[in-house]
């Protein structure tokens, strides 16, 4: 099975739970990719995150190729949370992919207090795509994550 692992991440958790999944997929094909925002500091995004949500991501750096999921049987998307949201990042992604459909969907996602509506608003999306989602994991801590609960995510796939 040929997976994508996509995220996005400001401060290094995202990061964290995305690379830690990844080693933990022994029987997948793992791609594994970050959109990097370049903009100056992480306030700037609050300024343009309605562009982004419309498909603008040309302050951020990726490998253009992950926009086509057609390679790919199943994607799994990492967000932290935004005001109980998935961050602008996610909606700009889903504007610009093609072929979603029939995809399989794994969501993770970080956050310090509350997820509020991030998996709704995913789910929304990705339905209005064609996607399925499969599973939806939220890891929150304030300033750590547990370690054993995303191994345990990543592992819970090689079945």
């Amino acid at each position: 099975m040929k997976t994508l692992i996509i995220f996005f991440s400001m401060g290094g958790r995202t990061r964290q739970v995305a690379q830690t999944i990844a080693t933990e997929l022994h029987n997948d094909e793992v791609q594994i990719e970050e959109l990097k925002y370049g903009g100056k500091k992480a306030r700037s995004l609050v300024n343009e995150q309605d562009a982004v949500r419309r498909g603008d991501l040309s302050h951020f750096t990726f490998n253009p190729a992950i926009l086509n999921l057609a390679p790919y049987d199943r994607i799994l998307f990492g967000t932290p949370t935004y005001g109980g949201l998935p961050s602008p990042v996610f909606e700009g992604f889903l504007e610009n992919c093609k072929n979603a459909a029939g995809k399989e969907w794994l969501l993770f996602g970080t956050c310090r207090l509350s997820q509020g509506r991030t998996f709704n608003r995913m789910r929304e999306i990705i339905e209005q795509k064609g996607g399925r989602i499969i599973t939806q994991q939220m890891f929150k801590g304030f300033f750590k994550i547990n370690p054993n609960k995303v191994k345990a995510f990543g592992q819970s796939f090689n079945k």
